[in-house]
This record gives structure tokens, sequence and C-alpha cells, in this order.
């Protein structure tokens, strides 16, 4: 008896093993777009070399988490370690940052 109760809890009912009808229109949600994206940041401003920035980006106001991309334009200007930035070279440098689908950038001037 216990075997049949336990098969019969087991088995999956048609809902769960539905297949779609390749006609049918599947209705996902809409993708949020950011009305306004900034790359922020704490540290020094403006910064100076041997500074050191931790940086995020916000979509209308809120932190976004996630896996992020983010590359600094001269590479020389600055070394990276994961969202913390330590600025190496003086002069003007571009943060591009991309968290899921978003993306913002910053440039930034870096004194002596």
């Amino acid at each position: 008896m216990l075997i049949a109760l336990i098969a019969l809890a087991c088995t999956p009912d048609e809902k769960d093993t539905a297949v779609l009808d390749s006609a049918e229109e599947v209705d996902y949600p809409a993708v949020h777009e950011c009305a306004e994206v900034v790359l922020e940041f704490d540290g020094n401003d403006p910064p100076r070399v041997g500074d050191l920035w931790t940086i995020w980006l916000n979509c209308d106001g809120t932190v976004l988490m996630g896996a992020s991309r983010i590359a600094v334009d001269p590479v020389e200007a600055a070394t990276l370690d994961e969202n913390e930035l330590t600025w190496a070279l003086a002069g003007e440098a571009t943060i591009d940052m991309q968290t899921g689908q978003t993306k913002g950038s910053r440039t930034v001037t870096v004194q002596e």
C-alpha cells in the first residue's frame, strides 16, 4: 500500500507534462528599461593616483545586483578587483560597466 501511495504522489499531472503548441503564443513579462542609469562610486572625487573606488550601477535609483562586466579605457588607468578600481595613471579615463542588460559609463579625470 505504501508503494501505491508513493507512486500516486510521484505521478505528474497533465499540466506538468503539457507541451506548448508551436502556434501558441507565450506572453513574456516586459523588460524594464531604466529612465536613468548612473555609474555610482565610493571614493575621492576627483580621484588621485593610488585612490580606490568601489563602483556599481543604479537604475532609476535602485542598485543593480548580479554579475557585472567592467572595462576601463585606457586599460593602464586602473587596476580592477571585482568592483573595486585602484587608479594607477593620471589623466582622463572612461569606466564602462554592465550588470545584466543594463549599461552605464562615467568619464573621470585622475589627478597626480
